[in-house]
């Protein structure tokens, strides 16, 4: 679990390995391996079609495990956390397949088991839960939970969930035009996660986040050279790749119009190489709305209808 949350793909597997060597007889540890191991494939291996599936297993193992305790509320701790976890990973499968509902869905039925397991085990919960609210259309709802979230995590002092409702806060903010409020959290935000540790996958999100905020609040063309900097000097993942440079053209084609267009292009064929590594079906997605308004505003026009005409026939 450390060498995923640090990003180390090779050392993630390889511990996983000596790990399904423990006796087997163990069906909770064989929970807890099977979700880990649709983690790494998810998000560290690009194998993302095979960890949707490992993830919906371990889903599928957790709900029965359940059963045969005769319900979630029966479950001792450990295997209640593991349930936790399995759904936690199923809403993340769901979430790159592009299935708001079924994100949800997940999301719900961890949050329920997490009642009584722990603050930050809930709160964990919630914050996936406020997601799928995001990706269901649900902004308000979803507002108001990672408001609470956000402010739970400030009371109970667990800076890396303050990190993780932060950034989504301030999308939502960003989301709904309120850029001053988004901007006081993104910063407070920014200032813990450097506090927190060396976690990849968080401080790429939040680097992203103000990046996006100070687009539209500051001097957007030296930010814009800055979101730029981030892609080449620390490269994050495939998938923060993706996202990372779709706002880099958008804003370069925002800023500079048909003069931008080789740049643009430029960084759309590489957030589509991005896309078809990581395999994820949601970013790539993204990317093609991305570039629907990217290239008209370069002044190509054939190619911008043609990627909508994409992004219509796509089924997210």
């Amino acid at each position: 679990k450390a060498a995923f949350a640090l990003g180390r793909a090779g050392e993630a597997r390889e511990y996983l390995l000596h790990a399904q060597q423990i006796d087997d007889t163990d069906e909770v540890l064989r929970l807890e391996l099977c979700t880990q191991d649709a983690a790494i494939r998810l998000w560290l291996e690009h194998q993302t079609a095979e960890g949707r599936a490992v993830a919906r297993e371990a889903a599928s193992t957790a709900a029965g495990l359940a059963v045969r305790s005769g319900g979630v509320s029966s479950l001792q701790e450990r295997a209640r956390r593991a349930y936790i976890e399995a759904r936690r990973l199923e809403a993340e499968a769901a979430l790159q397949d592009g299935d708001a509902e079924a994100m949800l869905r997940a999301a719900e039925e961890g949050e329920a088991a997490a009642r009584g397991s722990g603050v930050e085990s809930f709160m964990t919960a919630s914050l996936t839960v406020g997601t799928g609210l995001l990706l269901t259309g649900n902004v308000q709802e979803a507002t108001a939970r990672m408001r609470r979230v956000w402010t739970e995590a400030h009371r109970h002092v667990l800076p890396q969930i303050v990190v993780d409702a932060g950034y989504w806060l301030a999308q939502l903010l960003h989301v709904a035009g309120e850029l001053a409020e988004g901007e006081e959290v993104i910063l407070e935000t920014t200032e813990v996660a450097a506090r927190v540790g060396d976690m990849p996958r968080t401080r790429h999100h939040v680097t992203r986040m103000a990046c996006l905020i100070a687009l539209e609040r500051g001097n957007a063309r030296e930010v814009l050279h800055q979101l730029e900097r981030e892609i080449v000097e620390e490269p994050p993942s495939e998938h923060d790749r993706i996202t990372l440079h779709a706002d880099a053209a958008l804003w370069r084609a925002r800023l500079d119009g048909p003069e931008a267009a080789t740049a643009v292009g430029d960084q759309l064929e590489k957030g589509s190489a991005c896309a078809e590594a990581a395999g994820c079906p949601r970013c790539g997605a993204s990317l093609v709305l991305y570039s629907v308004e990217a290239l008209a505003r370069v002044g190509e026009r054939e190619q911008a209808q043609r990627a909508l005409a994409r992004w219509r026939q796509l089924d997210m």
